[in-house]
């Protein structure tokens, strides 16, 4: 098939294959109602956990570019920080290191920790 035989219709995540090596995700779709005070509370509890990991990311950059030559470009930097922000999100969204799951049972309101 050639690139211009290629059209709105053949195209899309939904007409690809699975990418080799990786394993295939089902596409989720998003509620359309209202969220549950409990979905909300893991949410923040997932979105704190992406801050604390891109300070992390952050933080162990610094200290490797102190220990190297040290100089970056603003456009290297800002570059780094956007990729800091989409790698911790991600990780966040995949399980992270664990702090969202604790932030959200200590948060849980205390009746819902009984049950």
């Amino acid at each position: 098939m050639k690139i211009d035989q290629l059209g709105p219709d053949k195209l899309g995540p939904d007409k690809l294959g699975p990418v080799p090596g990786r394993p295939a995700r089902a596409v989720q779709k998003k509620a359309s109602g209202p969220k549950s005070e409990d979905d909300k509370l893991k949410e923040a509890a997932q979105q704190f956990e992406a801050i604390f990991i891109k300070q992390m990311l952050s933080q162990m950059k610094s200290s490797t570019r102190a220990l190297t030559s040290g100089e970056v470009s603003s456009d290297r930097r800002i570059y780094e920080d956007w990729q800091d922000d989409m790698l911790a999100g991600e990780m966040s969204k995949g399980g992270g290191i664990g702090l969202a799951e604790v932030l959200y049972r200590q948060l849980k309101p205390q009746e819902e920790r009984k049950s």
